[in-house]
């Protein structure tokens, strides 16, 4: 019978406990001894199977038609001749975690990387794209673009952040601008030291926002040139060929703005109204792509370039995502939908060369992605994938051959997201979509055959196996959600039996059974049971667990729940008709589930992946993450390979299903500083293609099921490979800190080596700080205090990230001791105003030695 895929739960006998402690560990790999450099059981190894998802293109000699093209993956990056771009990639760089945009000048590449901030690259060896560094962001970062002496900005949609490229190669964080009036950015251009960014606020009250800075070398901040708010103008993209910025907003088109006199010169329609998405521009034409998969090129006239005029126009195969041009030549990334929803997900993603010139140039055919990964099941060294647009996939698993062993293509209306494979038939079931259930023979794997097929009402979203003649299908879909247990005694010809259908079941993503009760992972009733004593009348039974859940993994008598808001649940159904709580551990949305002996791997999506043990069901425990590829959504084990379901890739990781003991950190408290300051040292060296190391901090007891598994970075740039000690100026006083150190190297793997946590007393006679954020323009901030004697000096210091002396104040306390306050107006000792940023503000005094960060915006 098959290793039936994720199934799941239904009524819980017990109250939930409190959530258990979360022991943070290591990751995926261990230490032989306390200074032993780390040995890794969690390396990344060759993916069975890679098809990228195209996003951003960007060159690295624009308009030169040589050097490089890069193109985001979703997952990494694909390198390319810019003389062949039509070729086979000459390097291929995949990132741990998903890549939101890139930015490329020279042989220097920057990833971001939304919570995972920013990777850079180096490119010197196009076919070796190496990791130089990575620096955590304050915010989630999803564009950003590169200054001409290599300094990055990063952008998130109401954040900027600007980095300073330092001679040693680091990136340092200079300055956050916040955008607190509901604008979001829409695109991040760099020029020279100037930088464009164009936001916009949506709604009925629509509003464009169109900001000039200069960051020149030698100078600690931003200087803001020029600001220039429209009324009832939006933005979807822009480019940028100064002093004329080119501005998409959808249906209204194109609009033409002189950054130098904040004057729009012209508006001109894209194909007499359509929607366009993507510009780019060269110094003679603006290349633009819009809705029903279209490209348009625009000749520049006038004084400064700044009037359009539409010539050739081309029908792209798919949807455009992006255009970047490259002299005459437009090369577009294109996806067969734009935006993906689940269950469906994008299932073609092509690079597209469309001539769109009058010069007269050599046709370059699509770069074609197709195939993504949604179920795995092995068994016998032999990896069966539910393969969502390429059907069924076959792959050898068990050692260093990964080679497709045998496909079946999917049918026209098909889209597999589940299977179940019954070994001892040699037969095996596919939850194909609008497809319905399909019955296939993989006797020879080589060459699998389809025996039968029944279309369900719905789409088919998950089946597993009951018996050796009845399978259970679930339906999802607004007018066909249920489950359907189905004969497959004759495999040509499976026919329904009972059903139960909707409100009883709403939207089913996966299956368990155990006995005579099947267990449904709905969406949006949480974990249901179902008893089919009777298949011809099965019956909901029990209470819905009401927590959304995605799937399931049933094995022996503990069944695991995959679920959106509590993380991963564990379930005892030792008497299915009676399963009982056993513990839970807070995740973020949890996709899929898999288990091996006393190690569960929970899919977070592009959080990676969870690794936790269950070894004691009623105290589960996160034992670590990892950063895998894609939007892992399902696991299995091959040996000690465990292959992730990525969507666009079948990863692999060697990674033994026991996790050995980590190291520790030597954590102690600064006594000397007013803010709780933790120094932390280890003895593990770094390991051959090791670039650095991050420090991650995390709070415990886990306050919410949204958290960042494994904590929040520390550290800005990484940390030298050489450095045996950091500090930590944000430890949170009264609850335990939990750290873990992790080391990156030059490949994208990331290994945690130690990890130790530290209690630092809760003493605080600081309040808040208000306003916060605040503006120095409008007053200033100030913070409330508490002293125990009488008329006793205070003293106010301000110092910046970068732990330099802003300013310092001094008074008096109050004259009977008691609360009290203090204030900074935002400048510092020359009476000049400091720039936008975080600030630290400590204060000193009898009872008092405490500090509390501001954010001060210029």
């Amino acid at each position: 019978m098959r290793p039936h895929p994720r199934r799941k739960p239904f009524l819980f006998e017990v109250i939930h406990p409190l959530y258990a402690r979360i022991a943070l560990l290591g990751l995926i790999l261990s230490a032989a001894g306390a200074s032993a450099a780390p040995e890794s059981l969690g390396s990344r190894q060759t993916p069975l199977a890679h098809s990228p998802e195209y996003g951003d293109i960007a060159f690295s000699e624009p308009g030169t038609g040589t050097g490089t093209m890069v193109v985001s993956t979703r997952e990494g990056v694909e390198v390319r001749l810019a003389t062949s771009p039509g070729g086979d990639p000459v390097g291929i760089y995949r990132a741990p975690g998903s890549v939101k945009g890139i930015a490329v000048r020279g042989a220097r590449a920057y990833l971001f990387q939304g919570d995972r901030g920013i990777t850079a690259l180096d490119l010197s060896d196009p076919s070796s794209p190496a990791v130089t560094a990575s620096i955590g962001t304050p915010s989630s970062v999803r564009m950003g673009a590169i200054l001409s002496d290599g300094s990055c900005v990063a952008a998130s949609d109401s954040f900027l952040h600007v980095y300073r490229l330092e001679s040693g190669g680091e990136l340092t964080l200079a300055q956050t601008l916040s955008y607190g009036d509901g604008r979001l950015i829409r695109r991040v251009r760099c020029h020279g030291d100037s930088i464009l960014v164009v936001a916009a606020r949506p709604g009925v009250l629509a509003r464009l926002f169109v900001t000039v800075y200069r960051f020149p070398a030698g100078v600690t901040g931003l200087t803001q040139l020029h600001e220039w708010i429209s009324n009832g103008k939006g933005a979807d993209d822009a480019a940028w060929s100064p002093p004329i910025a080119f501005i998409a907003d959808g249906n209204s088109g194109i609009y033409a703005l002189n950054t130098a006199t904040g004057l729009f010169t012209s508006t001109t329609l894209y194909q007499g109204g359509l929607f366009v998405r993507a510009l780019d521009v060269t110094p003679a034409d603006l290349f633009a792509v819009g809705e029903t998969g279209t490209l348009q090129r625009f000749s520049r006239s006038g004084a400064l370039g700044e009037t359009l005029q539409p010539q050739t126009g081309e029908a792209l195969e798919l949807e455009p995502v992006a255009v970047a041009a490259d002299g005459a030549r437009a090369y577009t990334t294109t996806r067969d939908v734009l935006t993906a929803s689940d269950p469906d997900e994008v299932g073609r993603s092509q690079i597209e060369f469309p001539i769109s010139s009058s010069i007269a140039q050599t046709p370059i055919p699509p770069i074609r992605s197709l195939g993504r990964s949604r179920r795995i099941v092995v068994h016998s060294g032999l990896a069966y994938v539910a393969d969502y647009t390429g059907g069924l996939r076959i792959y050898r698993a068990g050692g260093a051959d990964t080679s497709l062993v045998g496909a079946l293509p999917p049918t026209a209306n098909g889209r597999p997201v589940d299977l179940a494979l019954d070994v001892a038939q040699s037969r095996l079931y596919l939850a194909s979509g609008a497809a319905g259930l399909e019955v296939v023979d993989v006797a020879d794997p080589a060459a699998p055959q389809r025996l039968g097929a029944l279309t369900l009402p719905g789409s088919a979203s998950a089946v597993t196996i009951l018996n050796a003649n009845t399978v259970a299908v679930a339906r999802s879909g607004n007018f066909g959600a249920g489950v359907t247990l189905v004969d497959v005694s004759t495999p040509t010809s499976p026919f329904p039996r009972g059903s139960v259908n909707s409100p009883s079941v709403l939207d089913p993503r996966a299956l368990a059974a155990r006995d005579t009760i099947l267990f449904v992972a709905d969406h949006q009733l949480g974990l249901l049971s179902i008893g089919f004593g009777n298949p011809d009348t099965p019956e909901a039974v029990g209470i819905p667990t009401g927590a959304g859940a995605r799937d399931l993994e049933l094995q022996g008598t503990i069944l695991l729940v995959a679920t959106r808001s509590l993380g991963l649940q564990v379930v005892d159904v030792f008497n299915p008709a009676i399963p009982i709580f056993r513990s839970e551990v807070p995740l973020p949305p949890v996709l899929g589930v898999a288990r091996n002996g006393s190690t569960a791997i929970a899919c977070l999506g592009d959080e990676g992946v969870a690794i936790v043990d269950v070894s004691n069901p009623a105290a589960a425990r996160l034992l670590s993450t990892v950063a895998a590829a894609g939007v892992p959504r399902d696991a299995a084990w091959a040996g000690d390979s465990l292959l992730i379901a990525g969507g666009t890739s079948i990863d692999r990781f060697l990674l033994a299903p026991s996790i050995p003991a980590m190291g520790g950190l030597s954590i102690t408290l600064d006594p000397e500083s007013a803010l709780p300051r933790a120094r932390l040292a280890w003895t593990v060296a770094a390991t051959a293609g090791q670039v650095g190391w991050n420090l991650y901090r995390e709070i415990i007891p886990a306050t919410s099921a949204s958290q960042t598994p494994g904590g929040s970075r520390i550290n800005g740039a990484l940390i030298d490979p050489g450095a045996q000690s950091a500090t930590d100026n944000g430890v949170v006083p009264g609850v335990e800190n939990r750290y873990r150190l992790e080391a990156v190297f030059d490949d994208g793997r990331l290994l945690t080596v130690a990890e130790g946590s530290i209690v630092a007393p809760a003493e605080s006679r600081l309040g808040r700080p208000y306003p916060n954020p605040f503006r120095s323009t409008d007053g200033e901030v100030t913070i409330p205090f508490q002293t125990t004697i009488a008329k006793a000096t205070v003293t106010l210091a301000v110092v910046d990230v970068r732990g330099r002396s802003v300013q310092e104040i001094s008074r008096p306390g109050p004259v009977s001791g008691g609360f009290g306050s203090i204030g900074w107006d935002g400048r510092d000792r020359n009476g000049h105003r400091v720039p936008g940023g975080v600030y630290y503000l400590y204060v000193r005094g009898a009872g008092i030695d405490d500090a509390r960060a501001v954010v001060h915006i210029p």
